[in-house]
C-alpha cells in the first residue's frame, strides 16, 4: 500500500547520509561502508529517473551505479562535506557522468555494428552487452517502483525539478536558476508534483 506519506520518506533524507559521510571522511570504515549501502537504493532510483524509460531498455541501470560507486571510491579522497546535503550533489553529480558515458559507448556500438553489417560480418555482435540485467528490476522494492513509474511520466522540467531538488538537494532559488525559472513557479510545479505522485501511489494502493 502507497500513500503520500511514502513520497516524503523515500525523497526526503534525515540528514543521516550527511552525518556518515563526515565520519567517512575521518577514515572511519564503518561509517564509510554504511554511507553507500544508504545511498545504493535511492542512487539506483535516480539514475533510473534520470536515464527513462527509452534509455533503460538499451542500458542496464545496475551497470551504471556500479560504475557511479566506482568512481565515488576513487575519487572519496577528493570529496568535501563543506556543506549541508554534499554527498548528494556529489554521487548524483557522478551518477549523470557515468550515465552520459554510458550513453557514448552505446552510440559508439551503434556506429561499429554498421560498420560491421556493411563489412559483412555479423550484424548482432554487441547486441547482447546492450540487454538489460533483470537484477536492477528486483532491487528497488514496489513502492520505489511505483514511484519510479510516476516519475517516468514527469516532463522533463518536471523530472528535472524532483531530481535536482529531492536528490541534488538544491535549493528552490539554485533550481530556478539552472532551469531558468521563476523561484515561485518552482516552488508550484514542486507542490504540484509532489500531489501527483503521492495520488498515484494511493490509486494503485
Amino acid at each position: 500500500m502507497g500513500t503520500r506519506d511514502d513520497v516524503d520518506s523515500f525523497f526526503l533524507d534525515s540528514g543521516m547520509t550527511d552525518h556518515l559521510a563526515e565520519g567517512a571522511l575521518t577514515g572511519d570504515t564503518i561509517a564509510y561502508n554504511a554511507l553507500f549501502e544508504r545511498l545504493g537504493s535511492r542512487l539506483l532510483f535516480y539514475i533510473k529517473a534520470r536515464m527513462g524509460g527509452e534509455l533503460r531498455t538499451k542500458c542496464d541501470a545496475e551497470d551504471v551505479r556500479q560504475d557511479t560507486f566506482l568512481r565515488a571510491h576513487h575519487s572519496f579522497d577528493q570529496f568535501s562535506a563543506d556543506e549541508p546535503g554534499a554527498i548528494h550533489r556529489w554521487i548524483y553529480c557522478l551518477a549523470d557522468n557515468s550515465i552520459r558515458d554510458a550513453v557514448k559507448r552505446i552510440k559508439a556500438k551503434k556506429r561499429s555494428a554498421r560498420k560491421s553489417v556493411i563489412g559483412g560480418s555479423n550484424p548482432f555482435i554487441g547486441v547482447a552487452a546492450e540487454q538489460v540485467s533483470p537484477l536492477s528490476e528486483c532491487i528497488l522494492n514496489e513502492t520505489e517502483k511505483r514511484l519510479l513509474g510516476s516519475v517516468d511520466k514527469l516532463g522533463s522540467v518536471e523530472r528535472d525539478i524532483v531530481l535536482l531538488r529531492y536528490f541534488h538537494q538544491e535549493t528552490h532559488s539554485t533550481i530556478a536558476t539552472q532551469l531558468k525559472m521563476s523561484e515561485s513557479g518552482v516552488r508550484g510545479m514542486l507542490a504540484r508534483i509532489h500531489l501527483r505522485l503521492g495520488a498515484s501511489l494511493e490509486s494503485e494502493a
